[in-house]
């Protein structure tokens, strides 16, 4: 498979505007170009998100209430307990669209309304489910804006985790608008893997690699490029992620992985 196969002009187009995205902190934004929506989807997102909000402002009383009303009673948001790894419960405008997402994608809908009312809002990544937080109360967008305590939140980790985890309340702390959108893309590679399409990996792969160059993150888009078949692109990758982390583990295992990629490549000259 040629390499230009695998990454495309809009595809550079969407990693742009995700980057830029995520310089201004517009999490909606980011999103998007993660998903690779076009403009009038785009549009579409925004409007919709727009009009929520104007709904909800004309709410009296409790904000979280007005949200909780308009979000989930009346729109209808809420999780996909019926094909949880289907991959539109990663894509933004799917999300509002179908009405269902994943905890991430509702929260972030729930944190971008709650700022057009000017409540304060944030992510709370919890291990294996994300909700959030608007104006110091926790809630749960994919069990409908359910209000949550921090006894709550420890109930829904020891649950996922099968009690293997104990309760820590750092998971309480705010998730940066980076680490949301690198875990809506870990989510997304997930998926593809699940399904086994390659090549909408190596694009989520590229994209968590730029958003958030760790040694981990780095290996992974280089192992991608490498199984699709980009020996060249992938030689290039693990050269210069040893170079950037010598005593990253990932570099180590990057290093026993040039031998075989220069002796295909060599072999393509």
């Amino acid at each position: 498979m040629k390499t230009t196969s695998i990454w495309t002009t809009r595809d550079d187009r969407d990693l742009a505007a995700l980057l830029t995205s995520a310089s201004q902190g517009d999490l909606i934004g980011a999103l998007l170009a993660v998903e690779g929506a076009d403009e009038a989807a785009a549009e579409r997102c925004r409007l919709q998100l727009t009009i929520w909000a104007r709904d909800a402002a004309e709410r009296p009383g409790d904000r979280v209430d007005a949200l909780k009303a308009v979000l989930a009673d009346e729109a209808e948001l809420s999780g996909d307990t019926g094909d949880y790894y289907r991959v539109e419960n990663s894509l933004i405008s799917q999300v509002i669209a179908r009405r269902r997402g994943l905890p991430i994608t509702l929260s972030a809908l729930w944190i971008e309304v709650a700022r057009q009312i000017g409540a304060d809002a944030e992510g709370v990544g919890l291990p294996g489910h994300f909700i959030a937080r608007i104006d110091g109360h926790l809630v749960d967008p994919f069990d409908k804006g359910r209000r949550l305590s921090p006894e709550g939140c420890a109930a829904i980790v020891a649950r996922l985790s099968n009690d293997t985890l104990p309760w820590d309340s750092a998971w309480l702390e705010p998730a940066s608008p980076a680490t949301i959108i690198e875990r809506t893309l870990r989510n997304l590679l997930n998926v593809y893997n699940r399904q086994g399409v390659a090549v909408p990996m190596y694009r989520v792969g590229r994209l968590i690699a730029a958003i958030c160059p760790s040694p981990p993150n780095r290996f992974v888009h280089a192992r991608i490029a490498e199984a699709l078949g980009a020996s060249r692109l992938a030689l290039d990758l693990y050269t210069a992620l040893i170079k950037d982390h010598p005593e990253a583990d990932e570099s180590m295992i990057a290093g026993e992985r040039l031998g075989p990629l220069l002796e295909r490549t060599s072999m393509l000259n």
